[in-house]
């Protein structure tokens, strides 16, 4: 039979209630892959003709079979059901089908008259739905598909001109993208999934992200608004304390040398000061309760009175204790002793390490200073 023949065949007899009772028939007998394969191409064909409600129906028939399918097999297993695991793995497959889908609708349709026609958007609503799926896979964590899923929206919203000079490492996406025209419409509602999706994260989630070589000045100036918008005040003054401490640095005229020493510097400050402050929380935890034992000579290992930390250098460090008003001499001769041996059990796990140590003030205005030093 010829193609001619079959087209005049499907042209016979059926009306909207046969056609329907006939694709209903056919799903009910076709394999999962069949379907699948079928909503895809139907779908495909919604964007040639531009039928963006048609295409949001197809794609939300798609996402409902392949989240069934999963669903399925996790309940087809004897034991060890986890239907959270059945619901990632279908979000998986979907960005995958999503990921091929999205090149496959159309770039533009033209509207206007015969005599003129202009280029206008089209599948406006099937290609955000198909996006939010894979802006999904963008998480604060830099993992691969987290990557890819960024690099995905940012190719999608600015595809470089066919004949521009092709950069290193350049994705499928950004390939695939390449002399795509993108309408103002379309590039405003990614920009809305984008604010959308990242409307939650903190601020130092959001640091990397606008660090991104090549990003868009568009989509950086919405992450730094969001960012600045989701730290609140809290994140100005840490950022203008930071600002403060740096001023004297005068970062303008500094070479990269002192940048390259600084950001491997600040790591071994900052480690050296999370070993000092188990130190203190060795001497006195946080959620302890002081209790008479506490005040009694020899009745805790509990450091009373305002503790103090200075740091001189990244091998030796201040610890001052300033005993309480009321405090004799004598709980604060006990007092000298306990910190004394935290810090001497402290140095032993830390080797290198010169701690200075000094007790002071309460009724007898006692003062105590020594140091505890071990070198391995």
């Amino acid at each position: 039979m010829s193609r001619q023949d079959e087209a005049d065949l499907l042209k016979i007899g059926f009306g909207a209630g046969g056609n329907d009772f006939l694709a209903v028939h056919w799903f009910r007998s076709a394999t999962h892959e069949e379907r699948i394969h079928a909503v895809q191409v139907a779908l495909e064909e919604a964007g040639q003709k531009n039928e963006d409600k048609v295409g949001i129906e197809l794609f939300a028939l798609l996402e409902n079979m392949v989240d069934l399918q999963e669903e399925l097999a996790e309940a087809a297993k004897p034991t060890g059901r986890h239907y959270g695991e059945a619901a990632e793995r279908a979000k998986q497959i979907i960005r995958s089908y999503v990921a091929d889908l999205y090149w496959k609708l159309p770039n533009l349709r033209f509207s206007g008259y015969s005599s003129r026609q202009d280029p206008a958007a089209t599948m406006v609503e099937t290609k955000m739905a198909l996006l939010k799926r894979i802006i999904g896979a963008w998480l604060p964590q830099g993992t691969k598909e987290s990557r890819e899923a960024f690099g995905f929206i940012i190719a999608v919203c600015y595809p470089l001109p066919t004949n521009q000079f092709r950069p290193s490492g350049e994705s499928v996406a950004e390939t695939k993208a390449r002399g795509r025209m993108v309408f103002p419409e379309e590039r405003e509602k990614i920009f809305a999934l984008i604010r959308d999706h990242i409307s939650f994260w903190k601020a130092d989630q959001l640091d990397p992200w606008i660090l991104e070589p090549r990003l868009p000045a568009d989509i950086q100036k919405i992450l730094i608004i969001t960012r600045a918008r989701n730290g609140g005040m809290e994140l100005v003054r840490r950022e203008l304390e930071q600002a403060r401490i740096l001023q004297p640095l005068d970062s303008s005229g500094r070479s990269p040398a002192v940048f390259a020493f600084l950001e491997r510097f600040f790591p071994e400050l900052r480690n050296f000061d999370a070993r000092l402050a188990q130190l203190r929380e060795q001497m006195r935890p946080a959620k302890h309760w002081s209790s008479d034992k506490d005040r009694e000579i020899g009745g805790s290992e509990m450091v009373l009175g305002e503790i103090t930390v200075e740091i001189s250098s990244l091998q030796s460090a201040l610890i001052r204790v300033t005993l309480e008003k009321d405090c004799s001499r004598e709980l604060g001769m006990d007092i000298a002793g306990r910190v004394r041996r935290h810090v001497r059990a402290w140095v032993e796990k830390n080797s290198g390490i010169d701690i200075s140590l000094e007790v002071n003030g309460g009724k007898g205005n006692l003062c105590i200073a020594e140091t505890q030093r071990i070198r391995k």
